[in-house]
């Protein structure tokens, strides 16, 4: 499956509202994106999981990667709306332990502000 990604900004956050798969064939178009907004003047990402239904390793490692890339941006990353099935695979891999994962979209915007 696809992967598709909604871009919003506001105040400095962009919110990427992510839908479809992040495997190995979408994983490389989610690092483009995320490495365009580090590019900018004072980044803020938070991740919309919510219409993730699957990630594999590969899709880990962007996220990973994003979180890395943030914390030199006043650790300025978060997720949220992750569903069951995603956030069993966050907590088989202790992901869960390092990012910051939360309910919902106002709740990872305060976390990054």
């Amino acid at each position: 499956m696809a992967l598709g990604i909604e871009k919003h900004v506001s105040n400095g956050v962009t919110t990427l509202k992510l839908t479809g798969d992040l495997d190995t064939a979408t994983a490389g178009q989610l690092e483009s994106t995320v490495k365009e907004i580090i590019a900018g003047e004072r980044p803020g990402i938070v991740f919309d999981m919510g219409g993730i239904s699957y990630v594999s390793s590969f899709g880990l490692r962007v996220i990973v990667y994003t979180s890395k890339a943030m914390r030199a941006h006043g650790d300025r990353f978060a997720m949220h709306s992750i569903q069951q099935d995603v956030m069993e695979i966050l907590n088989i891999s202790g992901l869960n332990r390092l990012l910051k994962v939360v309910e919902t979209q106002d709740d990872a915007i305060a976390l990054i502000d």
